[in-house]
């Protein structure tokens, strides 16, 4: 169920609570589903623990094609009413009207042109809006997103070669913070390396194949989920913790929320073992499993 937030909020935008505390420059993230701002309890989760209704995802990847069909309607409709506009100023269109007395109206068509094409430009606007806000959701889609082609080449095309070589055949594109280790889809975490570049990063041939991690799921996203799931049900957590120092330990922990400090998604709760709240990077978790209630 939807949990209020514990402290007080002073701004709320795409599902992300921003506090005014100096001492704690984190960024607490709440069940607030990124495209509606409503609650989104046991909604799909994000990679960097954001949430989101289905449904709403599939609204927006509705409206965008029924929105490009109705513009692929318009623009045949402009072209024939330029079509005709031209035609009636050929001299075969003349002697053609003239026998048989069917004649075309300018003036009907230029109206209809400029209304057809003001709704053009609506329609095109309107695409525009729903693409910024699905590839927003794709830069941290918790796989591979719908657009990894696409996106890909796009930015092979734009480097043109390999950015810790300079070699400009056989390109890749690599996630330089892995998207299992916390990482996403954005262009800055985007990098264009050869094909031996990228086989040596991750100790892998990758000459004669072309590459890709995984089109599923990473542990680290259905970590997440768990996480995600604990905090909305109130369940306890066990799971194994390693400290940057390699020091590991095993913690029994009820989840509260996730925090994000930088680019280090965490999740705050009360920890049974120091019995006191606790702070814990989620990179760092492993064997995550939910135990039972309180």
């Amino acid at each position: 169920m939807h949990k209020e937030p514990l402290y007080p909020q002073t701004q709320i935008k795409q599902g992300i609570i921003f506090f005014d505390k100096k001492e704690d420059n984190s960024t607490i993230l709440t069940d607030l589903c990124v495209i509606c701002n409503k609650p989104a309890p046991h909604g799909q989760v994000l990679c960097d623990g954001r949430v989101y209704h289905s449904e709403c995802y599939a609204e927006l990847i509705s409206r965008r094609e029924g929105q490009s069909k109705e513009l692929g309607e318009i623009s045949v409709r402009v072209r024939e009413h330029k079509r005709k506009i031209i035609q009636a100023s050929s001299w075969i269109y003349k002697i053609t009207a003239f026998f048989t007395g069917e004649k075309i109206n300018v003036e009907d068509c230029e109206k209809a042109v400029g209304l057809f094409q003001e709704k053009e430009k609506e329609l095109r606007e309107g695409i525009e809006w729903i693409k910024q806000r699905i590839i927003e959701l794709w830069d941290y889609w918790p796989e591979y997103p719908p657009d990894w082609d696409e996106r890909s080449q796009s930015i092979r095309d734009e480097v043109g070669f390999c950015e810790r070589c300079g070699e400009v055949g056989h390109l890749q594109v690599h996630h330089r913070r892995p998207v299992a280790k916390g990482g996403n889809h954005c262009p800055e975490n985007l990098e264009v390396i050869c094909v031996n570049c990228h086989g040596k990063i991750h100790g892998r041939d990758f000459i004669n194949r072309e590459y890709r991690e995984t089109t599923s799921q990473s542990p680290y996203s259905n970590r997440i989920k768990i996480l995600r799931r604990a905090i909305e049900e109130g369940l306890i957590i066990h799971f194994s913790y390693r400290k940057r120092d390699g020091e590991r330990s095993t913690r029994s922990f009820k989840p509260q929320r996730f925090k994000s400090y930088g680019r280090s998604l965490c999740i705050e709760g009360w920890c049974y073992l120091r019995k006191d709240k606790r702070t814990f990077a989620v990179t760092r978790m492993s064997q995550v499993k939910i135990v039972s209630n309180d």
